[in-house]
């Protein structure tokens, strides 16, 4: 079995020691999305490297996807670590995951090679690692009290999403991603693909009812003035988002107070047009 693993490198500032212990597994291949130059554990020196590299480093990779074999996949916002899976005891992220199967699985897979394949992403073996640390990397993973093992031998949840008739709904589905290098390509210095362009088309086009679930809810007026269009022909517009007061402590979390007034503006705005 083959394993590929792409890591934007956003939020690694704990080390690579685990990620390269991962990428020496025979079978298991990891590569780092535009990684920062400084590899260490300082906070504050990671910061440094961010404002001497803005231009470059302020260009991060949101994806998230899992894809088996082609055939099936987990399409969604949930990140790889203890509070999105329930095993944090001090702090927890509630995710919703989309799980996908059928001729969509092919689709998503193009769009991982895509981004595996970019000058972005880089393999965790070329990482410049300090010499004293190397010893480090030698790591082993701890199972964290779950019987992983155990756990697939049951087949749950997969066995109870492919036998019960009533768990999946076969559907038309499209796969919309935006290119890896999409600055120049909103810039028109680089041919490639957009998704805001037919994530518009396709709210401009609902008839009956539009459903979003976003982490981050923060509108532009044009697309508050879209969604008063939908309100307008009597659609229904429902919209799942955090509140901020759910978010972690921006100390922790600096985008949280980036955003933060945005999001105040913007519930005043659906407050406005009716969709809150």
């Amino acid at each position: 079995m083959r394993v590929r693993v792409l890591v934007d490198d956003g939020d690694t500032v704990a080390g690579d020691e685990k990620i390269l212990a991962l990428g020496r597994h025979p079978n298991i291949e990891v590569r780092i999305f535009n990684p920062f130059d400084y590899r260490g554990h300082n906070a504050f020196l990671r910061q440094i490297d961010f404002l001497l590299h803005k231009g470059r480093l302020d260009y991060r990779m949101h994806n998230k996807l899992m894809v088996v074999d082609n055939s099936v996949a987990l399409v969604g916002g949930r990140n790889v670590g203890a509070q999105y899976f329930q095993v944090e005891p001090d702090s927890q992220f509630a995710d919703d995951d989309a799980f996908a199967a059928g001729e969509i699985g092919p689709a998503l897979s193009k769009t991982f090679d895509s981004y595996w394949n970019s000058q972005f992403s880089v393999p965790s073996t070329v990482l410049p690692l300090p010499k004293e640390r190397s010893k480090e990397a030698a790591v082993s993973f701890k199972d964290g009290g779950v019987d992983v093992r155990a756990r697939i031998a049951s087949g749950s949840p997969f066995r109870e999403l492919i036998t019960d008739d009533g768990a999946l709904h076969w559907a038309k589905a499209t796969v919309v991603c935006d290119s890896p290098d999409k600055k120049n390509v909103a810039t028109r210095k680089r041919r490639g693909r957009l998704m805001a362009p037919e994530v518009t088309q396709a709210m401009q086009g609902a008839n009956r009812e539009l459903l979003m679930v976003t982490p981050y809810f923060v509108p532009s007026d044009t697309e508050i003035a879209l969604l008063e269009e939908l309100r307008a022909r009597n659609a229904k517009v429902r919209i799942l988002s955090n509140s901020l007061e759910s978010a972690p402590c921006s100390r922790r979390n600096p985008d949280i107070t980036s955003f933060a007034s945005g999001c105040s503006k913007a519930e005043r705005n659906c407050t406005k047009c009716g969709l809150c």
